[in-house]
């Protein structure tokens, strides 16, 4: 039986997409957040079956049903583990070596197939020629057109398709095509039939941060539909963790000052012709978190410039919504929404890039963009208006780590609806029912307040300040908290449930975190499971939630850590140092009163052992009370 190491296990996990996986076995409707079903797994009338997409678990409150996507198909579809492995495998398009050795259980990934992506390379030097061939005289007017010159279409490496349907497969020699296939290059009719997935269109090479040609997006020269077609998900091509013109603008500069993210590939090649080469665009996709992640290792500066319309204001809503987990101090994000009918190519054409800069300098700091989403129909002058901007703001102050940034944003946020800071980390609202809907007021004018910082182009100069807010967005708001906080524990069991849902939500803690030895010679309720689990995260730091799930499957432990991550997202994003503290100072306090009345109860009583206990109680109290001054 082929053993699979946990980084092979992880990136299939990683790959995949939990809900597309269940939603073809199953029908799912979105949730809030999340997607719900009835239970596969048991009998109801009433859907309690719950897949969290960020999460990328399952879980039932009904009959605690839970696990990731192997244990889903594992439990579902009643496959083995390695039958399991191997049909995600097939659903990600992920290759697996076909043995590995039985003695090591730390077998490497498999590398990618070098043939894939020299046909890869093999088809970008075919379709950059055939941009120069009589039949790309549409696809070269196109450019002339739009304003994009020879050299910048060669910098961004711009080619063609024909019109065939079998151009590129006959350039492909026949011990290729099942690289081609496997590249998305060539689409299988049948086994004697193949063509061409791309004709007839400007290509855009997409490489990832080496240079590697990954995959293709092509804009169709006719009235044909799809406008823009992109290459498939393969084992090089993945999405969600690629940007387009991130190769060329990191060979401009490997620490810009700035990146500019915008929706389209000409947006950024024109963008970059005008003098922004700090431009890139995700892939038809909205901004996820990895694409804000993998930005922000290169520049402490994001701007979103998004399109004027409907979709464009979607789209920032998702970009800030996923920038927010990754704000601290020293960085920033901001947005820039342009006139209705506008995109970044067609606004710097006609304005000329001067103007485009003045658009940047007036860019919407995250802070305000968060606090006009939020205040959105709201009249602040009301106490019903401020306590529907408290219920709001929650959900996205939750999603920020506890840090400086997240206290100034809350500080501002506070001032801003005119409430006291606590009320937005500690809401009144405990006891709502999930996803109750918000109710939605007529639309009132808010106060507001621009703290715009200029920005600074690598080839570009500051330029002037203007107080600008762009048309707030219609009939939007954040989804409601979709469960009360945590109660105040009372019990061993709720303190270590606690510290273990801090544990899931932020790994590194585990790193600092020290387990009292009381703690442990109690023997206190799910201790055994917080220790395994801290462990586990220190030897494994970037264990995800759904490996955790995987490692604890079928195991008593494994159904209270998943009826844990099922409510994992009722404390912050990063919980405060004090709470987890405080958290560990009671589960102490706890475990000696055990210790000590056992010390009492036994016969003779231990009176050395009742003495060492009194002092540790003492010192501990002692301890608090100094960090309370």
């Amino acid at each position: 039986m082929p053993l699979y190491s946990r980084e092979q296990i992880d990136d299939l996990l990683f790959r995949c997409d939990i809900v597309e996986l269940i939603s073809k076995q199953i029908t799912l409707k979105k949730q809030g957040a999340n997607y719900s079903a009835c239970c596969p797994f048991h009998q109801e009338k009433t859907p309690s079956f719950s897949v969290s997409p960020t999460k990328q678990f399952y879980y039932c409150f009904g009959c605690q049903a839970s696990g990731n996507a192997i244990s889903f198909l594992m439990d579902y579809q009643k496959l083995t583990f390695p039958e399991s492995i191997e049909a995600l495998a097939k659903f990600t398009g992920t290759p697996l070596p076909d043995k590995a050795d039985s003695n090591n259980h730390s077998t490497p990934p498999p590398k990618i197939n070098k043939t894939l992506t020299d046909t890869l390379t093999n088809a970008q030097t075919f379709f950059r020629q055939a941009l120069k061939s009589p039949e790309a005289k549409r696809a070269r007017h196109y450019l002339h057109t739009r304003g994009i010159d020879a050299g910048w279409a060669e910098t961004y490496g711009l080619g063609f398709s024909y019109p065939d349907w079998d151009r590129l497969l006959n350039h492909i020699t026949q011990d290729r095509i099942k690289a081609g296939l496997e590249a998305g290059l060539i689409i299988e009719k049948s086994p004697e039939r193949h063509y061409d997935r791309f004709r007839n269109r400007l290509m855009f090479p997409i490489r990832d941060r080496k240079g590697q040609v990954v995959g293709f997006g092509g804009r169709i020269l006719n009235n044909e539909q799809p406008k823009y077609l992109n290459s498939p998900e393969t084992p090089v091509f993945q999405k969600q963790k690629l940007l387009y013109g991130l190769f060329e603008a990191l060979k401009q500069s490997n620490k810009p000052e700035a990146f500019i993210v915008v929706e389209g590939y000409m947006d950024v090649i024109a963008l970059a012709q005008a003098g922004f080469t700090n431009t890139v665009a995700t892939l038809g996709t909205s901004t996820s978190e990895y694409h804000v992640q993998h930005l922000f290792r290169h520049s402490n500066k994001l701007i979103f410039c998004f399109d004027g319309d409907n979709a464009g204001q979607k789209a920032a809503e998702r970009a800030l919504f996923n920038t927010l987990p990754h704000m601290q101090e020293g960085r920033e994000a901001q947005f820039v929404f342009l006139p209705q009918g506008e995109d970044p190519d067609s606004i710097v054409r006609r304005e000329g890039s001067n103007a485009f800069e003045d658009r940047l300098n007036n860019a919407l700091p995250l802070s305000q963009q968060l606090q006009n989403l939020l205040a959105e129909g709201i009249n602040l002058l009301t106490l019903d208006g401020r306590a529907s901007f408290l219920k709001r703001a929650q959900p996205a102050i939750e999603r920020i780590p506890n840090n400086l940034y997240r206290q100034l944003l809350v500080e501002s946020l506070a001032q801003f609806a005119q409430v006291q800071p606590q009320l937005l980390t500690n809401p009144t609202h405990q006891n709502q029912p999930r996803h109750q809907p918000q109710h939605q007021p007529q639309n009132q004018h808010h106060p507001s307040a621009t703290f715009n910082k200029p920005y600074k182009a690598s080839n570009k100069g500051q330029y002037s300040h203007q107080k600008k807010s762009p048309t707030p967005w219609k009939n939007k708001s954040y989804p409601p908290t979709q469960e009360p906080h945590l109660p105040q524990p009372e019990t061993p069991k709720k303190l270590v449930d606690q510290i273990i849902t801090m544990l899931i939500k932020n790994p590194k803690i585990s790193q600092e975190l020290t387990l009292p030895s009381s703690v442990k010679e109690a023997n206190l309720p799910h201790f055994s499971l917080l220790s395994e689990l801290q462990k586990l995260f220190q030897d494994t730091p970037d264990a995800s939630l759904a490996y955790l799930l995987g490692h604890w499957h079928l195991r008593e432990e494994g159904q209270q850590l998943a009826s844990l991550a099922a409510q994992e997202y009722l404390l912050p994003e990063a919980p405060q140092t004090q709470e987890l503290t405080d958290a560990l100072e009671q589960l102490e306090k706890l475990a000696i009163d055990l210790l000590l009345a056992q010390a009492v109860q036994q016969k003779p009583p231990d009176q050395h052992r009742i003495r060492d206990l009194i002092a540790q109680k003492a010192a501990l109290s002692q301890k608090a009370a100094l960090t309370s001054e």
